[in-house]
């Protein structure tokens, strides 16, 4: 059980680096805040500070 939670934790890191807020410029130079939520091929998805 232990070496199960464990290989989780482990391979959960890369999302959890993901997730932290910062600050992108987006296409028109308009700056927000945001954090990452999807990567397919050269796009990526942003989830934008106070935006529902």
């Amino acid at each position: 059980m232990r070496r199960l939670l464990l290989g989780f934790i482990i391979g959960a890191l890369p999302y959890v680096a993901l997730a932290e807020l910062r600050t992108w410029t987006t296409t028109d130079g308009r700056k927000a805040q945001g954090e990452i939520f999807e990567i397919e091929g050269d796009q990526i998805g942003l989830r934008i500070a106070n935006r529902e």
